[in-house]
């Protein structure tokens, strides 16, 4: 697990005992030489930057119509600054309890009902994330169809062509379920590149176009004045721009497996490694959210790909940014129903089965024999089945879903929150109390700085948990009053 991550040589502390508050601090002292820092946090920024990166980009100029323009560039550092906080925070955890993985931080802290939440919470998202994959799988393939077949926007809205994207559901997931019954992926460890190219040219895209219309609405795309004015502070549906801003900085599940390039876990490599993804996801958010709105404003939609004439002819940039963004929703997609798939089969195994009364303490020891439990006892045929299902649920989903934006705002709302903010200062609270319990009287007093973080870290939990109820009562709202999506958002 993480054994192979520390040395145990006299120039670095060993960590490689469960709880030690001790090591911990050692670790911040150390000092490493800057070429291999370096290089070692360059992977890891890499690897992290492409796990935030993804779909949710392209929500994130309707997000800023929800909110405005102002208020959406601080939402967008709030949050970057929250989830950069929590990621901190998962990966002393992650050090604590000598654990490389979410969930056995979780049965670290919490026991089997941790682990049971963990992995219900990891199931909802990674099947959320799926059902968004997927509609966003039929917005970018439809644009790219028409371009390539010469079909008119009416064509495509008459009956005829009504089930174009559900064809292209079809497909797509006829081409990538086979990846999705495998028990490895390794197959798929270039999707990251992918992923990164595809985002990166669609961020470049945007901005370009939006500079060419003057960073206004494009001509003949208006149709009202008010939709053509900047919108600065927005009102309730901020929350909603909250939720969709959320999702989009979500790694943490994540991150422990991402950061494995980093030999030797310190301080200030953590906090270079924190500071310097986040301010590139910041770079490309804030370009991709700000020039997508200014070029669309109120008549921004919930995917901007769908603002863009698929049968222009200034727009190759944005088609070429479509086909690789299919590319990498395809590789991506197994990617996510992988890990649902495997929660899901943890979870039967945790619902059916109580640990031993000796093994609540020895978390990594329960959950190596509990993976092994889970390979030998879901057969092949099984494993088949399970990623079936996930499929077909999901696109059944994504075609009585009017919009990707949908799906981003109630994952954004719960299970986002809960697993970005709630579950990691959770879990920090939670070891930090099992640390003093284990020490007993012997713990050293608490100093002001202790202090502070800890009150931090309470805030934030309690911060998350108003905005769940907010932002999920927001959402819940927003879809029971009902909004009729504009012919040029479908």
């Amino acid at each position: 697990m993480m054994d192979g991550r520390f040395s145990n040589s006299k120039n670095e502390p060993n960590v490689n005992v469960r709880g030690t508050f001790a090591a911990l601090e050692e670790l911040e002292a150390v000092s490493t030489t800057k070429d291999a820092d370096d290089m070692a946090i360059s992977f890891g920024v890499f690897n992290l930057v492409s796990t935030i990166v993804g779909g949710g980009l392209l929500s994130l100029p309707y997000a800023f119509k929800q909110c405005g323009l102002a208020l959406g560039c601080v939402l967008l550092m709030l949050t970057a600054g929250m989830s950069g906080y929590t990621v901190q925070l998962l990966i002393r955890c992650s050090i604590l309890s000598n654990s490389d993985s979410f969930d056995g931080i979780a049965r670290y802290a919490f026991g089997h009902r941790g682990s049971v939440c963990t992995c219900v919470a990891l199931v909802m998202l990674t099947w959320l994330v799926a059902v968004a994959y997927i509609i966003l799988l039929g917005d970018v393939a439809v644009p790219v169809i028409q371009f390539l077949f010469h079909i008119s926007n009416e064509a495509r809205d008459s009956h005829d062509m009504a089930s174009i994207r559900t064809i292209t559901y079809l497909a797509a997931l006829t081409c990538v379920s086979p990846l999705t019954f495998m028990q490895s992926l390794s197959a798929l460890k270039f999707t990251s590149m992918i992923s990164i190219s595809s985002i990166t040219l669609l961020v470049v895209a945007i901005f370009i176009n939006s500079d060419q219309d003057g960073f206004g609405n494009p001509t003949g795309f208006a149709q009202a004045s008010d939709d053509s004015s900047i919108m600065w502070v927005g009102g309730a549906k901020s929350f909603t721009a909250f939720s969709i801003i959320s999702v989009s900085f979500l790694c943490h599940f994540n991150v422990l497996p991402a950061t494995r390039s980093v030999a030797i876990v310190t301080k200030p490599r953590v906090n270079s490694l924190v500071y310097r993804t986040m301010g590139i996801c910041c770079v490309l958010y804030s370009v991709a959210a700000v020039a997508g709105y200014l070029n669309f404003r109120g008549l921004t939609c919930g995917n901007i790909l769908l603002n863009y004439d698929s049968n222009s002819s200034k727009l190759h940039l944005i088609t070429i940014g479509r086909m690789a963004l299919f590319l990498a929703l395809c590789c991506s997609l197994p990617l996510m129903v992988h890990p649902c798939r495997e929660n899901a089969e943890k979870l039967m195994l945790l619902l059916r089965t109580k640990p031993d009364s000796s093994k609540v303490d020895d978390a990594e020891g329960f959950l190596e024999e509990e993976n092994e439990v889970t390979i030998a006892e879901f057969s092949t045929r099984r494993r088949v089945l399970h990623a079936l299902v996930i499929n077909v649920s999901a696109m059944i989903s994504a075609i009585f879903i009017p919009g990707v934006q949908v799906v981003w705002t109630f994952m954004g709302s719960t299970v986002a929150i809960v697993i970005s903010y709630m579950l990691p200062t959770a879990f920090y609270l939670r070891i930090k109390q099992m640390e003093e319990a284990e020490l007993g009287s012997s713990a050293p007093t608490l100093t002001s700085k202790q202090k502070l973080k800890r009150g931090l870290a309470l805030m934030v939990f309690c911060v998350g948990g108003v905005l769940v109820l907010i932002c999920s009562t927001v959402a819940i709202v927003e879809q029971v009053q009902g909004e009729d999506t504009p012919s040029y958002c479908k």
